[in-house]
């Protein structure tokens, strides 16, 4: 990404712990801010956001829900902080008072990122019965032929602690998951190991993944048949769909392993040109949602699980960062948490039901990337 290019550097700070500090402050004072890691790092926008179209001088934050593929004109902040984990600068577009500040006092995260007391406290709630429903019609409809796969998805709902924070929060998770892509605003918070796509010029990038397993069981994986359709049916759908905006589309011939913390997915990485005057906007339109978090057909999945699971939300969404010159960074809005209105932190997951799918394997899979979250948090293993 170029979105710092030429622009004007109005203070530099070093270390990680100070950028969980710059949100913990933006917590305390009740200010907006929004942070997405890119490949190269994280950038951080504060203060009051504007809405933008392409000539905001700086970067502009986006998100989809899941079922949306239309990006709307972005936000754009006041004041940018990129890093790079050995270094942070600071950028202002335009001078706002009190929107930023160096004040030692602002860097007072180390208690409230690095100890282990519970960031969450009882478990409120559950869907888990309601998934399993769900997973039991799934497979007799791709059984039956009206869809070949979908990603059923479930939710656990914890008590807030007094020590919960989205900085100490976004801590944790990179700490725990070091390969993945931290995500994080006043109200959410995760670390997602999916590029869903990345676009330089007419260059662009993807990395989907689909197919699980538990840290240890590459081999096991490699060798799922069921594992290995999931994934095979992501790729073709994302093929037909790209079609459509990209052409010289590559990709590998076998599934790679990519590592995800916990676990392990396949991932097919595609690179492909895309059509001329077609950008980043063009194609999320026809790609989302994919199949790793939608289905097959595509639009027959998703308008499935707009009925079937109406509170998705942020879950299976995107997440992104798109810059002066025109280029986007999307990630897929997985393995985190939503802070809900009544005080709720929300851990929703999923898996993708097939033809060979069983019930309590597809559940088990769900309430495993659940916990993965929510243990990070202090929670108590959620049991299927």
């Amino acid at each position: 990404m170029r979105q710092l290019v030429g622009l004007r550097e109005v203070r530099s700070l070093g270390g990680m712990r100070s950028l969980y500090g710059i949100i913990h402050r933006a917590e305390q004072l009740g200010r907006p801010f929004e942070l997405v890691e890119l490949d190269g790092g994280i950038v951080l926008g504060l203060g009051e956001p504007r809405v933008a179209e392409s000539g905001a001088p700086g970067p502009r934050f986006h998100a989809l829900r899941f079922g949306e593929s239309t990006l709307g004109p972005g936000r754009w902040y006041p004041v940018v902080v990129a890093a790079d984990w050995s270094r942070i600068a600071v950028v202002g577009y335009e001078a706002e008072d009190g929107a930023f500040s160096s004040e030692p006092a602002v860097w007072d995260i180390e208690e409230l990122a690095y100890d282990r007391a519970p960031l969450v406290g009882a478990l409120i709630d559950h869907d888990l019965a309601g998934a399993r429903a769900r997973i039991e019609a799934a497979i007799e409809m791709v059984r039956q032929g009206a869809l070949r796969k979908i990603v059923v998805a479930s939710w656990a709902c914890w008590q807030p602690s007094e020590r919960f924070s989205i900085a100490a929060a976004a801590s944790r998770l990179k700490r725990e998951h070091p390969h993945a892509h931290l995500y994080a605003s006043p109200h959410w918070v995760g670390a997602t190991p999916e590029l869903l796509a990345k676009t330089s010029g007419s260059w662009a990038r993807l990395e989907p993944l689909a197919g699980t397993a538990r840290r240890g069981a590459q081999a096991r994986l490699l060798a799922s048949r069921k594992d290995r359709l999931e994934h095979e049916l992501m790729v073709q759908q994302l093929i037909e769909d790209l079609a459509q905006v990209a052409k010289e589309l590559k990709r590998p011939s076998a599934p790679l392993l990519f590592d995800a913390g916990p676990f392990v997915h396949l991932a097919t990485p595609i690179a492909a040109t895309l059509l001329p005057g077609l950008g980043y906007a063009d194609l999320l339109a026809a790609i989302v949602p994919t199949a790793a978090v939608g289905g097959v057909p595509r639009p027959v999945a998703a308008d499935l699980l707009a009925t079937w699971e109406p509170w998705r939300g942020q879950y299976g969404g995107a997440v992104g960062v798109s810059d002066p010159s025109g280029d986007g960074e999307f990630y897929l809005s997985i393995r985190g948490a939503t802070i809900d209105d009544g005080g709720c932190v929300r851990v929703a997951a999923g898996g993708g039901v097939v033809e060979s799918s069983s019930v309590d394997g597809e559940l088990a899979e769900t309430v495993a990337k659940i916990n993965a979250v929510a243990g990070v948090l202090g929670a108590a293993t959620l049991y299927a």
